[in-house]
């Protein structure tokens, strides 16, 4: 996250006061156990229970007491058992059991790369004698996670190694703690409905004419100037709002699986949402603990720059705090502010939307004064930072896992323009990353200067148009996702430990959640949302709520709109036009300018 779009708080907020009992004394749901198993190590021809445990690659108990071997070769085969019973039934295997429910628990089950089976138990939320699903996410959902984890230990390790199988337990059970740190991590969080989803999210912003063909020239003569990259993406990283965050380059040529390129930005997005992008978040092989996180942030005082290193543009602070109060022409005061900082103009042509990790407001004033000069200082030319690179601790970089392709990635950051690189080898010479740094800020000069600009002048206009409604758009075959629905904000207990959030586009958390919660039941009921057959409808999916899903040349377009029924233009011609004239006009420049 940065600094442009973090909402300030105390710093007496980094600690937590959580608790496992709330004050109506209801009780969160609960982890009970987690296993993966490789059923190729098994003996068909045996039926005892050592044939199943020999299955085994992680059991994790966390029921608070001691599990026989007995009682877990009983929980796999009966998985297994009500697995193939269920199988009997369906003709594909979409239709394969998932999840179990039982009065006070549910179990959910799943396939990693069609090889490896895994299940995890989980214990229902409780409300006084009673126990209920509430505060426990949907079975498709919480597949989804379990999915994103074993992505990111393959990201981290390349694939299962048997001979490793201590490694892959403590990996697992260190990715359940913090994955389920606080109660909230059991329901929907970060990114929502886009979790269901094979596929990443593309910026939103607005490209000048020709950008894309010609940054992907550019480019291209970059990576002939550097004979070990492999490949590079590049993406925005600006929340302000939300619909600009995203990817604006992902190699259509690229000999590495698209589909990992896709697992590393999805990553990428999540750290945002919980840490924030730094060389410390990046370099972890695993998801971050945040109270661990924000209590090394409070233990620091700005001492250890890893934890928080991103382009610092002192000006942003004082740009997001007029554009967010809403004062006089927060556009020409934002350009003024920038205007009286001399060598930051010269540096970046015109602005440059200021990028902070998500905690880095609350410390950037002493962090700034006490640091010695570094590469971001207003006083000098460059506006970038590495992430994974040459950092402010020295030459650090992270070997990463795409597919069948094992490269070094170095990180650089401009200003939310977040460049990732991904090498064969690193270069040994002492002005590498120097000569990299000044490729990468030309480049930035040249392509990106206008796209930072337009983000600015974007975000007056959202300030003074509040949108109607919200819209995602889906494309199957290129996995990209464009939408301006907002994230699920954070919940009070991690609001306490944070220093900042995102803003929540004027929609509560509770509010955002059964509108996520609608949403995705409409997808999952209706296949043709995926792209699968033609379709064009107008269906009422909450309270107020309608969601008009239609269509276009293979993409699926939905919008979300709060109304009346009284307010549908019934003499309209079409579904789009009764949805309202801003959704029309939106709509139909849409279509023509290729945004759909």
């Amino acid at each position: 996250m940065n600094v442009f779009n973090a909402i300030h708080s105390s710093t007496s907020n980094l600690i937590s006061k959580t608790g496992n009992t709330g004050s109506n004394g209801t009780q969160p749901p609960q982890l009970l156990y987690f296993c993966i198993i490789d059923p190729s190590l098994g003996d068909p021809s045996k039926e005892d229970d050592q044939q199943l445990i020999n299955q085994i690659l992680v059991y994790l108990n966390f029921e608070g007491r001691d599990v026989l071997e007995t009682e877990k070769a009983k929980r796999i085969g009966f998985i297994q058992g009500l697995g193939a019973f269920a199988g009997r039934f369906h003709n594909s295997g979409d239709g394969s059991l998932n999840y179990i429910d039982t009065d006070k628990s549910r179990v959910v089950t799943g396939i990693f790369e069609e090889k490896y089976q895994f299940f995890c138990g989980f214990r229902f939320a409780k409300a006084g004698q009673s126990y209920v699903r509430r505060g426990l996410a949907t079975p498709t959902y919480l597949l989804k996670e379990f999915q994103y984890g074993y992505n990111l230990y393959r990201i981290n390790y390349g694939p299962i190694d048997r001979n490793a199988k201590t490694r892959l337990e403590d990996w697992w059970r260190i990715w359940l703690t913090q994955k389920f740190e606080y109660p909230s991590g059991f329901g929907l969080t970060d990114r929502g409905v886009l979790n269901l989803f094979s596929g990443y999210r593309r910026s939103s912003v607005e490209l000048p004419l020709g950008f894309k063909d010609n940054l992907k020239n550019a480019l291209k003569q970059f990576s002939s100037k550097n004979s070990s990259l492999v490949d590079l993406l590049i993406v925005n990283t600006n929340w302000t709002p939300t619909k600009n965050f995203g990817v604006i380059y992902l190699n259509e040529e690229s000999p590495i699986p698209r589909e990992w390129l896709i697992n590393l930005v999805n990553h990428f997005e999540r750290l945002d949402l919980s840490t924030g992008l730094s060389t410390y978040s990046l370099r972890l092989s695993n998801i971050p603990s945040l109270k661990t996180y924000y209590a090394a942030i409070q233990a620091s005082s700005g001492g250890n720059r890893t934890l928080l290193d991103r382009s610092i543009l002192q000006p942003a602070i004082y740009i997001h705090e007029q554009l967010t109060t809403h004062v006089f022409n927060p556009f020409t005061s934002a350009i003024n502010t920038v205007a009286s900082v001399p060598q930051l103009v010269s540096s970046i042509g015109l602005f440059g939307l200021g990028s902070s990790s998500n905690e880095e407001s609350e410390v950037m004033d002493e962090a700034v004064a006490e640091a010695p000069q570094s590469q971001e200082s207003l006083g000098t030319e460059l506006t970038g930072k590495y992430l994974l690179g040459e950092t402010s601790d020295g030459r650090i970089t992270k070997t990463v896992h795409l597919g069948d392709f094992i490269v070094e990635m170095v990180v650089y950051e401009i200003n939310g323009i977040l460049f990732t690189l991904l090498f064969k080898e690193i270069g040994q010479e002492p002005d590498f990353f120097a000569s990299l740094q000044s490729q990468l800020d030309e480049i930035y000069s040249s392509y990106f200067n206008d796209v930072v600009a337009t983000q600015l002048r974007s975000m007056e206009k959202d300030l003074k148009e509040n949108s109607e409604f919200f819209y995602l758009i889906y494309n199957p075959l290129t996995k990209e996702i464009k939408t301006s629905l907002p994230n699920i904000p954070d919940s009070d207990d991690i609001k306490e430990i944070k220093t900042s959030v995102l803003p929540s586009e004027g929609v509560n958390r509770t509010q955002i959640i059964n509108l996520t919660l609608s949403l995705m039941t409409h997808i999952l009921e209706n296949h043709e949302f995926l792209g699968l057959e033609p379709v064009e409808k107008l269906v009422k999916i909450n309270r107020n709520w309608w969601c008009l899903h239609k269509m276009v040349d293979g993409k699926s377009v939905i919008a979300l709109k709060k109304f009346s029924p009284s307010e549908f233009n019934l003499e309209a011609d079409n579904l789009v036009a009764s949805f309202g004239a801003e959704f029309s006009k939106w709509f139909n420049e849409s279509i023509e300018s290729g945004f759909i």
